[in-house]
C-alpha cells in the first residue's frame, strides 16, 4: 500500500531529535511561514517540495527522488518566475509512457504544461515542454495524469529578449491590449473591459502575435443578443480570412466560441479580429496548438 505524504522537517528537543512521518501536508510550512523564493531557472530538486501525496524515495546511486502515480502530485510554493517562463524539463525516468502536467495555484489549476515522457530502460533522462506562461511569484503543482515516474528535478526557461516584444497567444490575450479601434470601443462590461462591435466592419488587432508552437483553433470569449459574425484576418482588415466565429444569442452571458478550421500557420503575425455581421462584445482570445492546449480555462 503506498503512503501518503512527506518528511517534511525535524524536531531538535533535549538534545534528540524526532523525525516527523510521512503526513499529507495541506498548507505551504507547517508551521505557518513561509522562507525565501524558489529560483527556478538553475534546477530545483524535486524532493525540495511543499506538500505532496507521496514520499520521497532514494535510488541506488544516492539521489532522492519523487515516486509519482497516476493521480500523485507535488507542490511547490513561492516559486519567482521573475524572468517570465518559456518552457519547463524534468529529469526523469519511466518504465513506460507516462504524463505529468504542470499546473498553477491549485492540483486542478491552469494547464501551465505537458510533459510526455517515454520509458528510460532505468535511465534518468531530459523532458522539456513548451509553457502557456507565468510570472511574478506562483505555487506550482506536478501532477502525473497517466502512467508513473520518478522526478529527480525540474528546470524553468525564462523570456528573452525577443519574447518582450511579441504577443504569447498561448495565455490569454485581453482584447483591449490590442491595438486600432478606428470603429470599435473599450467600454466595461460586468466588470471586465472588452472591446464591443456596433457595427460591420469594426475590429480590433493584435501586432506581433507568435505563433512558435503553430495554432489549431482560435478560443474567443464573446458575447452577443443577437447573432453576430467575427472573422480572424491575418495581416490586415482584408488579409487572407483565417476562420470565422459565429456568435448566437448569448442572454448576456460571455460564452467561449473555437474556430477550429484554420489552415497551418506558424511564425510572427498580425491579426485582425472584424466584425462582419450583427454586434458583439469580445472580452479576451487565445490559441490552441498540438503542443499547447489552452482550451481548459476558456472562460
Amino acid at each position: 500500500m503506498k503512503r501518503k505524504g512527506r518528511v517534511v522537517s525535524s524536531i531538535l528537543c533535549a538534545g534528540t531529535t524526532f523525525m516527523l512521518m510521512c503526513t499529507t501536508v495541506a498548507a505551504g510550512d507547517p508551521w505557518g511561514h513561509r522562507g525565501p523564493s524558489i529560483h527556478p531557472y538553475g534546477g530545483v530538486e524535486a524532493e525540495a517540495n511543499f506538500g505532496s501525496s507521496v514520499c520521497e524515495s532514494t535510488e541506488a546511486d544516492g539521489r532522492k527522488v519523487m515516486s509519482l502515480e497516476e493521480g500523485d502530485y507535488f507542490r511547490i510554493i513561492d516559486v519567482d518566475f521573475d524572468k517570465g517562463l518559456s518552457g519547463i524539463d524534468i529529469n526523469y525516468k519511466a518504465d513506460e509512457p507516462s504524463i505529468v502536467e504542470v499546473r498553477s495555484g491549485k492540483i486542478d489549476g491552469r494547464l501551465i504544461a505537458k510533459l510526455r515522457v517515454d520509458g528510460t530502460h532505468g535511465d534518468y533522462m531530459l523532458c522539456s515542454a513548451p509553457t502557456n506562461g507565468l510570472s511574478g511569484i506562483n505555487e506550482i503543482y506536478f501532477v502525473c495524469t497517466h502512467g508513473a515516474c520518478s522526478i529527480d528535478n525540474w528546470t524553468a526557461f525564462g523570456k528573452g529578449p525577443d519574447d518582450a516584444s511579441t504577443v504569447d497567444p498561448y495565455n490569454y490575450v485581453e482584447a483591449e491590449n490590442g491595438t486600432g479601434f478606428e470603429e470599435s470601443a473599450i467600454s466595461e462590461d460586468a466588470g471586465r473591459k472588452v472591446v464591443s462591435f456596433s457595427k460591420e466592419g469594426d475590429y480590433f488587432k493584435s501586432e506581433n502575435v507568435d505563433l512558435k508552437f503553430g495554432a489549431n483553433s482560435f478560443m474567443v470569449l464573446a458575447k452577443s443578443n443577437s447573432p453576430a459574425v467575427i472573422e480572424i484576418r491575418d495581416g490586415g482588415i482584408d488579409g487572407k480570412c483565417l476562420d470565422e466565429i459565429m456568435v448566437s444569442g448569448t442572454n448576456n452571458e460571455y460564452k467561449c466560441y473555437i474556430a477550429d478550421e484554420i489552415p497551418s500557420l506558424s511564425g510572427v503575425h498580425d491579426l485582425y479580429f472584424v466584425n462582419v455581421m450583427g454586434q458583439a462584445s469580445v472580452d479576451k482570445w487565445c490559441v490552441s496548438s498540438m503542443v499547447i492546449n489552452a482550451s481548459e480555462d476558456c472562460e
